[in-house]
């Protein structure tokens, strides 16, 4: 999960303010209001959850919590997330593959790490974003729309080099004799 220094930040407020009540069979966290425009009503294998869409993390998550409740088997090895700061990680239980649906679109085959006391229910991230050939978040600003394109890839300039063959020596066969 690749993350700014700020977002590692809000992550550690939104575990210490994680909120875990039952409503209508949905569980909720808490989002800061900041976060209220990316978070969307949704449903993971029918299972009404709240989804954060986060443009930074590489991959999908789900809330240990939520996946109990979807009766689904996990896969793969308990693993370790490494953020943008590489002093911080977080411990994943495994894989789980869900259905997920939402804004009338379904998207079988879903692939999300489990992690335990999530900030949202579910965090869909870059592998998911990059399905779409635009996301759009309405903030509702007093601003014009803003559109950030994705960057060039950067050129790789590979020289021809001439390089000797490495030297090898065979002395110490005659010492074996």
């Amino acid at each position: 999960m690749c993350v700014s220094r700020k977002q590692v930040l809000n992550l550690r407020l939104l575990r210490l303010s994680f909120l875990s009540h039952r409503s209508k069979k949905r569980y909720l966290a808490s989002t800061p209001s900041s976060l209220k425009p990316a978070v969307v009503d949704s449903l993971l294998d029918d299972f009404p959850v709240h989804i954060l869409v986060d443009s930074g993390p590489s991959e999908n998550f789900v809330d240990f919590k939520i996946f109990q409740k979807l009766h689904v088997a996990i896969n793969g090895l308990p693993n370790s997330i490494g953020m943008a700061s590489s002093e911080v990680s977080i411990p994943t239980c495994g894989i789980v593959v869900a259905t997920l649906s939402f804004h009338n679109r379904t998207y079988p085959t879903t692939t999300f790490s489990v992690i335990k006391n999530l900030c949202s229910n579910v965090i869909v991230g870059q592998e998911f974003l990059k399905l779409h050939s635009f996301v759009t978040f309405v903030m509702n600003g007093p601003e014009d729309s803003l559109t950030i394109p994705p960057l060039k890839p950067q050129q790789l300039s590979v020289a021809a080099a001439r390089l000797d063959p490495p030297r090898l020596s065979f002395s110490f066969l005659n010492v074996l004799r």
